[in-house]
């Protein structure tokens, strides 16, 4: 993107700066449960718009954070969401790029240096920024290249910079949202609402490297393997069959056979753990994307691939990967990686879809029933369905997080390199949380205070 230097021109943040807005947090990885939560949205400043959030896309990213099973800080209290659709509800005085009344979209991050090689080239998500935060809460120093839209601090100096009433980021688990005009995408008028949510995410995650890598100008002789036919998956195949790509769906589960080739219309079914199967198709395909998110096998996918094509990991398996080199080496094969998109790309794959009628697979909830969904999620990583929280509907009472069934399905381990600020430690020999979890070296704060905690390596 162009270069734009930032805003500046902020008066000191007052009380007045700011307005409650209800949300929904998790303050406790231990447990990962959600429930109401009030925060602070400061009032549009010169280029801010104030976005009123009418759907909120859940990614399976937003768990990994909120139970801190990645090896990443992770700052609570955490209100979640990075696929946020909504409608313009007030601009700063100098906002040329939208007006009040208009759908829009907020995805992964927020911001970013406007500085950098990678900011020039529209590839925010790419930022290279050096500059670092201090905060006086955490007692820690934090990097700050683009922010995330949620579980990101930005330290004290950067946070009265910009107005903000806090040094944590809040995302799309929320009414109201307010964000730099300039990290806003405009959603088509032909894109239904509560669809468009998971754009954000799940679209753009898998439109960028099939833009990056040029599959989507390939034509019909191409053929592309989508390994893992869950939420990204199935977005990736909607792209390539918009462009006539022969497109092959790789899964685990014999049971997604008849929704890859009837619903999603692919031209090919294989399960990945029937190995005729899949040494018939050895050597044919010409670029495989992985949205699989679980440690797997890489041999078997490797041997699919022509000499010189490529395989592009979208996914993040939890641990490292195991290749043997001659794998690749013997067929100079490609294995490279994409992480979501710019801004400006983001716009063209609202666009694409709005062009081609692509649209998320979505199941639409209750701010109340987000703790259900989590659980569903958990559960199930590659149901076809995103699930989008409705904002439009009734208040967020009588949630389902209290109940114990709830409870006792969010013991689970927390990233073992993990350091938790803000709890006290628990006895010598002993788990943490009453839920099982073992957690890593815990620095004692005099207990978990509203002003919020933070794991971190």
């Amino acid at each position: 993107m162009a270069k734009q230097e930032p805003s500046v021109e902020v008066a000191p943040a007052t009380s007045s700066s700011f307005f409650p807005c209800v949300s929904l947090a998790v303050h406790d990885p231990r447990t990962g449960l959600l429930e109401k939560h009030i925060i602070n949205r400061k009032h549009p400043l010169p280029h801010d718009v104030l976005i009123d959030i009418q759907y909120a896309g859940i990614c399976h990213s937003d768990i990994h954070q909120a139970r801190a099973e990645w090896p990443i800080d992770c700052i609570f209290p955490m209100v979640p969401g990075h696929e946020i659709a909504g409608v313009v509800e007030k601009v700063g005085k100098s906002v040329t790029k939208f007006k009040v009344g208009e759908r829009v979209s907020v995805g992964c991050f927020v911001d970013s240096c406007r500085d950098c090689v990678s900011c020039h080239d529209g590839v925010e998500q790419y930022c290279m920024s050096r500059k670092k935060g201090k905060s006086e809460k955490f007692g820690a120093m934090f990097k700050l290249k683009n922010l995330a839209t949620y579980n990101c601090c930005v330290g004290e100096e950067m946070a009265a910079e910009k107005g903000l009433p806090d040094t944590i980021l809040y995302g799309g688990y929320s009414k109201k949202i307010t964000v730099d005009e300039n990290y806003i995408m405009r959603i088509p008028d032909s894109l239904d609402f509560a669809k468009a949510a998971p754009l954000a995410c799940a679209g753009i995650t898998t439109y960028s490297p099939l833009n990056h890598y040029g599959v989507l100008k390939a034509g019909k002789a191409f053929r592309v393997g989508i390994i893992g036919v869950g939420g990204l998956g199935a977005m990736a195949v909607k792209f390539c069959k918009a462009v006539e790509n022969e497109t092959w769906c790789i899964s685990s589960s014999e049971r997604k056979k008849e929704y890859c080739l009837n619903e999603l219309q692919a031209d090919g079914f294989v399960v990945s753990s029937d190995k005729h199967e899949m040494q018939k198709l050895e050597h044919t395909f010409d670029f495989l994307l992985c949205t699989i998110s679980a440690d797997f096998e890489w041999s078997g996918y490797l041997n699919l691939l022509k000499p010189q094509a490529t395989i592009c990991l979208v996914g993040l398996p939890p641990n490292k990967c195991q290749i043997k080199p001659f794998d690749f080496v013997a067929r100079r094969i490609k294995i490279v990686g994409s992480l979501i998109g710019g801004i400006a790309e983001t716009q063209e794959m609202l666009d694409f879809c709005a062009k081609h009628n692509i649209a998320s697979d979505v199941e639409i909830i209750a701010p109340k029933e987000i703790n259900r969904a989590w659980m569903e999620l958990t559960k199930n990583a590659n149901r076809k369905a995103r699930f989008v929280i409705d904002w439009t509907c009734e208040p967020v009472e009588g949630g389902d997080w209290e109940t114990e069934k709830n409870k006792e399905h969010y013991n689970h381990v927390i990233h073992p390199d993990a350091t938790l600020f803000g709890a006290p430690p628990p006895p010598p020999g002993t788990t943490q949380g009453g839920g099982g979890i073992t957690a890593g070296p815990v620095r004692g704060g005099g207990g978990r205070t509203s002003r919020g905690g933070c794991f971190r390596l």
